[in-house]
């Protein structure tokens, strides 16, 4: 080769000379060297650079007598130093190429990671290198790799917030399902004693406030027989005083208008615990435009009432669990919609209202594919994470059947 010829007829010693001079005659490799946007070295087998091109003095900022007068290691970073010597002394005795990659230090002080590739010339005693800079593709691959590392860790906490958003939910919908069966209950209970409730008859006439029971009036409310009062001002003694002047005003409106009454009160046991009595009653007899005799019924609702307290106590624990519920799901940062069989919003929450540009309200009735897709009829790909009824089952909702979840 012209060029391998021509650097023949520069002797080399392990440090016999300073640098190598191209002649004239190689004016074409001279333009190339000196042009070349890569970085082109020769090294002496003694560490010392021989030649570079003008590539490599721009990029370390050293002139080129800095370059050649200055060891090869004083240019690499100290914790690179030990591979550089390995390289250097495994081709001091066979020719070959090899590659590496070192950093070296620019005038500036701040290191650039070079990928260098040698060949090595046993006999002349020279490596013949070209580098790339690739200190910014590195640091893309190690920003790439940390962001992997920073994904994989995000994935790992998402999916465990996931997993305790899923058995939180798990245990919410199982309350609901509890407090719904309880209200059934309650419910049920409530209408079994309204059906197996029994009833005293009365007859008073107010003209002599006497007061007639028919039914066991004494065994009711605990008293020996004939022993509760038979008079209309001793029934209001044992009225609960909060109630009685309530139970005074209807019967006074009623014997003054003669109008049907009708009065829910609290009346005195015997053991002092207090029964609940629906009472109603009817003008049968009337003296100077007033309605004197009457008959009447009474009912004890005392089970009911408490069958009422207990189920209004249901629901209001149903409602407030309800609430907390929906308030768990708005917390929840993706998309989550309740749709009935043919696609229509029932619900959402405030994350997919938000996504849509809506409030919740503006949702419901919406079909989700007019919203999602811009099309008139659902589409064969939506992503259902739960069909809440399925077939041969009834749902925990009878009007709610598939839950959509999209991010």
């Amino acid at each position: 080769m012209a060029g391998k010829r021509a650097l023949k007829k520069q002797p080399v010693s392990n440090r016999g000379i300073e640098h190598l001079d191209l002649t004239t005659d190689l004016k074409t490799y001279e333009r190339f060297f000196k042009r070349s946007n890569s970085f082109l070295c020769i090294m002496g087998l003694d560490g010392y650079f021989k030649l570079v091109n003008p590539a490599f003095q721009k990029l370390l900022g050293y002139s080129l007598k800095e370059i050649l007068s200055r060891p090869i290691l004083e240019f690499i970073h100290p914790e690179d130093r030990d591979i550089a010597s390995r390289e250097v002394t495994s081709c001091n005795n066979r020719e070959h190429i090899t590659s590496c990659r070192n950093r070296y230090k620019c005038k500036d002080g701040s290191y650039r990671l070079l990928g260098w590739i040698f060949h090595t010339d046993v006999n002349e005693g020279l490596m013949y290198a070209t580098a790339h800079d690739i200190t910014e593709r590195v640091n893309l691959e190690e920003q790439i790799i940390e962001l992997n590392i920073n994904l994989e860790k995000l994935v790992k906490e998402r999916t465990a917030d996931i997993s305790t958003i899923n058995r939180k939910l798990k245990s919410e919908i199982a309350k609901h399902i509890r407090m719904e069966q309880a209200a059934r209950k309650s419910e049920q209970r409530f209408y079994a004693v309204a059906r197996s409730t029994t009833d005293l008859i009365w007859e008073r006439d107010v003209s002599n406030n006497s007061l007639h029971w028919f039914g066991d009036i004494d065994k009711l409310l605990g008293y020996e027989l004939g022993k509760f009062p038979r008079t209309i001002d001793g029934h209001l003694k044992q009225i609960h005083p909060e109630d009685r002047r309530t139970v005074a005003n209807k019967t006074e409106e009623a014997v003054r208008t003669g109008k049907n009454f009708y009065v829910v009160y609290r009346i005195k046991h015997k053991d002092g615990a207090y029964r609940y009595w629906d009472e109603r009653g009817k003008a049968i007899g009337f003296a100077n435009k007033k309605a004197v005799r009457w008959v009447g019924s009474i009912t004890d609702v005392t089970e009911l009432k408490k069958a009422e307290d207990d189920l209004l106590r249901s629901k209001n624990e149903y409602r407030r669990l309800s609430q907390e519920f929906r308030i768990l799901l708005d917390a929840i940062p993706d998309n989550i919609l309740l749709l009935s069989p043919d696609m229509q919003i029932i619900w959402a929450n405030k994350t997919a209202a938000f996504r849509f540009n809506r409030n919740i309200e503006g949702l419901t009735g919406q079909y989700c594919y007019k919203l999602c897709c811009s099309i008139f009829s659902p589409c064969k790909i939506v992503r259902l994470s739960k069909v809440i009824s399925q077939e041969g089952k009834k749902p925990p909702y009878s009007n709610l059947r598939q839950v959509w979840s999209g991010t």
